[in-house]
């Protein structure tokens, strides 16, 4: 079967702008390339041309601003489980970073680790000039596979990259500055690759392969930066502590249910219809609303004949009671009151709609009166 796809037609490869940005704190500048159909049409420093920015963008981040690993892994392996298989190897928090996988091959996971920062950093600069990012490589990715005879080296503006492969098939990659000597000894002699601008020499099958397996990858799945562990936990402790308080709210709400449902089986007994309910529940109502006027009708008695006895020196109040239903008030005078005065106490009584009645009990040195309010007759008029 792998020697009949050879013979297969190969299908076209998409218009492609390689876009490759400036290392932090270098004097770099934007680089990109055009390419069509498997073939490099133009290059040009800084920004592409209008012309050329609504086409498909593969970012291509600089050797020395990413770390690439290969490490056993099980085949499967979630993105969210790339940060323990990376554990000992990371020097920074795992939610400072942006891990990248690049393919899983003899039980070995190819990964590269670039900061989170710099590369929303190129990626706002994309999006500042319209270009929409759908492809996210590294100038590693564009070397071609290394052979059994050979190790591979390729240097551009001031870093040398080194792709060597040791027995086991386990391939290292590296990047050192191009001003110093290459400090390891290489049991394979190095095969040094050319360049086209400052990327490496690329051509259609490797494009193609490129494109081949980056082709499954959602696009911009990649941007969404991937929570550390800490804050998963932090989120599931949140979701937990949320999930007691409506427990605890919902029990609460249970709880006092019980309680309303006891008060109204307190005053109305137990019904077994919304009708008998209503009907037990009107003459609660009417006595309620009984009450609410016998009060007052209470404060304003208080207030009238409270104004009164302060306008009367011969007069002090001696007693005041309510039962309930009638109010007593109690009086001390010097004289017994006259008809004129009582004919005064029963037009103020009769103002508040209530019935008075008057008591006079005479006594020694004082005449005591006492007033009887019936408010009973007047609550339910």
């Amino acid at each position: 079967m792998k020697k009949l796809r050879r013979f297969w037609p190969r299908a076209p490869l998409p218009n492609l702008l390689m876009l490759r940005p400036p290392r932090p704190h270098s004097a770099d500048l934007w680089y990109w390339q055009h390419w069509h159909q498997g073939q490099l049409l133009a290059q040009g420093q800084g920004w592409p041309p209008e012309t050329l920015r609504n086409l498909q963008c593969a970012l291509v981040i600089p050797a020395p601003c990413c770390a690439h690993f290969e490490l056993l892994a099980p085949v499967g392996l979630r993105p969210h489980e790339w940060p323990q298989v990376l554990e000992d190897q990371l020097l920074q928090e795992p939610d400072q970073i942006q891990i990248l996988c690049f393919g899983h091959q003899q039980q070995r996971l190819h990964l590269a680790v670039v900061n989170q920062e710099l590369l929303q950093d190129w990626q706002q600069g994309m999006q500042q000039q319209g270009l929409e990012l759908s492809y996210l490589w590294t100038e590693f990715l564009l070397l071609p596979e290394p052979t059994n005879e050979h190790d591979l080296y390729w240097s551009t503006e001031g870093y040398g990259c080194y792709l060597m492969q040791d027995a086991q098939g386990v391939r290292q990659r590296l990047t050192w500055p191009a001003d110093q000597p290459w400090p390891l000894v290489s049991e394979r002699p190095m095969q040094r690759l050319d360049s086209t601008g400052i990327l490496p020499e690329l051509n259609a099958d490797r494009l193609s392969y490129l494109l081949s397996r980056s082709q499954s990858r959602t696009r911009r799945r990649w941007m969404m930066p991937r929570p550390s562990r800490a804050v998963q936990r932090l989120a599931a402790l949140c979701a937990g502590l949320g999930l007691c308080a409506l427990l605890l709210e919902g029990y609460a709400l249970y709880r006092q249910t019980q309680v309303w449902r006891a008060q109204v089986v307190q005053q109305l007994g137990t019904v077994v219809s919304s009708q008998q309910a209503q009907q037990r529940l009107q003459p609660l109502l009417r006595s309620q609303h009984t009450e609410q006027i016998t009060q007052q009708l209470l404060a304003e008695l208080e207030r009238t004949w409270g104004d009164w006895l302060s306008r009367q020196s011969e007069w002090q109040l001696v007693e005041s009671r309510f039962n309930g239903r009638v109010w007593q008030l109690t009086v001390s005078g010097s004289q017994p009151p006259t008809a004129e005065l009582s004919a005064r106490w029963q037009s103020l009584a009769k103002a508040l709609a209530v019935k008075l009645g008057v008591q006079v009990q005479p006594q020694e040195q004082a005449t005591q009166v006492r007033l009887s309010f019936d408010l009973d007759g007047a609550g339910g008029a």
